[in-house]
């Protein structure tokens, strides 16, 4: 009871934490020359682990070739893979050999029965019975380092649907119990997949119960579950850390001071750019979007939902430039534009693998490609062991390959629909020169991959664009805008009563400020929330908005918890709350509004749209499904269109007036694709495109920037914008996005949530001549 009580106290600490929960595990890394065997049951047979584990090597160690092979059978037990092991695993001439087992072994539905204990009992002993026969063949190989690798969990405690087999998971760690038992009788390695896998589960289950890495049927992980096997795996390889490149360079020097893993060569530096030339030691480790494998719905790089390090765990391309004249600058690598990155930034590091469209990670994703084409024919030789050894093996016509065997196939398939399923495959694997040929194709792609996979040299050029932040300069105009996502209602700002907050506003000059997510929902520095007395209180705004000069102001239409709020010195008017009608929900709402300047009307229309992937009220259970159809960016594209409907599009001559529409789109622009390298009929372009195409307004920042993409976010997507009619456009005198010593986005220590100080966000601030 005391050991089953510390177990549990274990585990509750692994999943409280907010980082990967790994316990110490070791495995050898592989060597040049290794023949690494994958031996398990369906969860090899058709999964990605091992795939994604020599990718990793592919790309990291493209010197080191090996070579690895996926040895799982569909269904296996501990006494299936000994039955075919001569056969299937050892004529492969392992160097290196992996063995797991125990999904199958401990059994599945009698776990709901009422003698589900004497059950869990009798598949346990049975268990370990056929292991000790396996534990005999497996001490009996010669020249063989063996890996004993406790199986990916069942999960029992998602709650996206009610057919679970209570505590079947718990019986498999016992079985796993029994590996890690004959590996340290034996002086083999081992690794654990299920604690910290379940670990994960539980981790994410907090905030969605419905989650899981381990895929629809509780057993079969999808990709993203794969690939967190995988990152244990290389993990206890000690992987983790391990740069791609890391590049240091001091510009204002002229001189590389830090070359890891790659060589700087050809330095040179002007007045407002740096050049050099590198050529790393390795390549990007890719991750896939796309859902490969038969009843897989989540691509690998989902991966980093639940493990957020995972890139800079094992895919860090670092580059770090320190001594630059304080500004912006554009990032280029071969004269492809990656982004445009501040000074500070640049000084204190950026990880180059989260941008796909860098050069070296689109040479990466080729090597990828073809390593997932390899996989492919790789699972026709698995369906034909599956065939072969669970069929035929045991009808006596193993590797039968005449007219007999034929005959017997036909058969066995007439009252089994699955074994039928596979007639197709039969009918090729069955002719020894089918065989051969796809061989020969696994072998001819493995030698493209380490053709393709040898890193190039690239020439990296930052230059420094007229960027400048306004907030720096001069007012250059009569009328200065400031607009700024404050994040929660600038949630730092409670611990000193908004005086940092309201004496930096005060500092920029501003005659107009338009704040996104203006309502206080979260007590500072933790993630609970505020009373609600405190949190929609226009008396507290208006005692902030006098400290920096501004007596006007309006609180937007807001269904939800996140309006916005216009501060303003000039009178203004309220013209129309928008928040949607029966047909249309403005999910944050919006709001227009006319500002008296002089003579002049400024019509503002201020908006924060849906924010996730999946549509709006989507129930939890079917939010993959929506995301896979893109319907938050279709619910996105019907807001616009329904918050323009309502203001611009309401103006018949609003092309000549003075129009300004601005907020948190949470989409993105076909304008910027140059960093995205999405495809051009993406729908997560709908949003923007409707803009340029149905409405008068052109684009400001990308206007005065064309050749950057100018984020004004810590994740470096353009996602706040401000568009203006052409006659408010030209009397545009500045435009800029402030990333000073105050708004500089600082992760929360407590890594709460997605929290940042000030804000997530950075603002932008415009000079007009009215």
């Amino acid at each position: 009871m005391r050991t089953d009580m510390k177990r549990l106290i274990f585990l509750l600490l692994l999943a409280s934490c907010s980082l990967l929960p790994i316990t110490a595990q070791s495995v050898a890394a592989f060597q040049k020359g290794d023949r690494v065997t994958f031996v398990g049951n369906s969860i090899t047979d058709g999964g990605h682990y091992h795939s994604y584990i020599w990718l990793y090597y592919m790309t990291h160690f493209p010197k080191i070739r090996l070579w690895m092979a996926n040895c799982g059978v569909g269904g296996d037990t501990a006494k299936d893979i000994l039955a075919r092991f001569d056969d299937d695993v050892l004529t492969k001439n392992p160097s290196v050999l992996t063995f797991t087992f125990g999904m199958n072994d401990s059994g599945y539905y009698e776990y709901n029965g009422a003698d589900s204990a004497d059950f869990a009992r009798r598949k346990l002993e049975e268990a370990k019975q056929q292991f000790a026969l396996c534990e005999e063949k497996l001490k009996s190989l010669k020249g063989v380092r063996l890996v004993m690798i406790g199986t990916s969990p069942y999960d029992q405690t998602s709650t996206f649907n009610n057919d679970i087999f209570a505590h079947k998971n718990d019986n498999m760690q016992r079985v796993i119990s029994v590996q890690k038992e004959a590996a340290k009788r034996n002086g083999w390695e081992f690794l654990d997949f299920n604690t910290p896998m379940v670990a994960l589960n539980k981790k994410m289950q907090e905030s969605d119960p419905n989650f899981t890495l381990i895929g629809s049927d509780r057993i079969h992980p999808d990709n993203d579950g794969h690939m967190a096997m995988a990152y244990l795996f290389l993990e206890a390889q000690g992987m983790k850390g391990k740069k791609v490149a890391d590049m240091e360079l001091d510009a204002a020097k002229g001189k590389a001071t830090k070359a890891e893993n790659c060589r700087i060569s050809k330095v040179k530096q002007t007045e407002g750019s740096l050049q050099f030339d590198c050529l790393a030691e390795s390549l990007p480790f890719p991750l896939d979007t796309i859902a490969h494998g038969w009843g897989f719905n989540h691509g690998a790089a989902e991966v980093t939902k639940t493990i957020p390090s995972f890139i800079d765990d094992l895919s860090d391309e670092h580059l770090t430039v320190k001594g630059l004249q304080v500004g912006q600058y554009e990032l280029s690598i071969d004269g492809t534009i990656i982004d445009t990155l501040s000074s500070t930034a640049l000084s204190n590091g950026i990880n180059l693998s989260q941008y796909r469209h860098t050069p070296q990670y689109q040479q990466a994703l080729a090597v990828m490609a073809l390593n997932e084409t390899r996989w492919d024919v790789e699972r026709r030789f698995r369906e034909w062991a599956w065939v072969n050894y669970d069929f035929m093996m045991p009808a006596g016509h193993l590797n039968d390959n005449s007219e007999q065997g034929a005959r017997k196939f036909r058969e066995l398939s007439k009252d089994n629909a699955w074994l039928a399923s596979k007639r197709g495959t039969y009918e090729q694997m069955v002719r020894p020169e089918v065989r051969e040929a796809y061989k020969q194709e696994m072998d001819l792609l493995v030698d493209r991959i380490y053709e393709l996979n040898q890193p190039k040299k690239h020439t990296f050029l930052l230059k420094e664009i007229d960027f400048a932040a306004p907030a720096a300069m001069e007012k250059t105009g009569n009328v200065r805008l400031l607009y700024w996502n404050i994040q929660n209602g600038m949630w730092d700002g409670q611990q000193d009563d908004y005086l940092r907050f309201t004496s930096w506003v005060a500092e920029q000059q501003p005659d107009i400020c338009v704040w996104c997510e203006a309502q206080k929902l979260y007590k500072t520095g933790t993630a609970d929330s505020e009373r609600e007395t405190e949190q929609e209180c226009l008396d507290r705004w208006k005692r902030l908005a006098a400290r920096y000069g501004h007596t006007y102001i309006y609180l937007s239409a807001h269904p939800d918890n996140y309006p916005q709020l216009i501060t303003s010195k000039y009178p203004m008017e309220n013209e129309k709350l928008i928040s949607g009608n029966a047909d249309t929900i403005v999910c944050h709402g919006a709001s227009w509004y006319k500002v008296k300047i002089g003579k002049k009307r400024l019509n503002l229309v201020t908006l924060h749209t849906w924010p996730q992937g999946y549509g709006f009220k989507v129930p939890a259970d079917k939010r993959n499904e929506s995301r896979a159809n893109f319907d938050g960016d279709k619910f996105r594209r019907a807001e616009m269109e329904y918050i323009c409907k309502q203001t611009i599009l309401s103006h018949p001559k609003a092309e000549k007036e003075l129009w300004a529409m601005m907020g948190d789109f949470n989409s993105v622009s076909r304008v910027d694709n140059s960093k995205y390298q999405l495809p051009e009929d993406s729908p997560k372009f709908l949003v923007h495109d409707f803009i340029r195409e149905q409405t008068p307004y052109e684009d400001l920042i990308k206007t005065l920037y064309p050749g950057s993409v100018v984020s004004s976010t810590g994740g470096g997507s353009r996602i706040d914008f401000m568009y203006l009619t052409p006659p408010l456009r030209k009397r545009v005198k500045k435009a800029g996005i402030v990333n000073d010593a105050y708004t500089k986005p600082v992760r929360s220590p407590q890594k709460i949530s997605n929290f940042w100080y000030p804000s997530d966000h950075l603002p932008i601030i415009v000079d007009f001549a009215l």
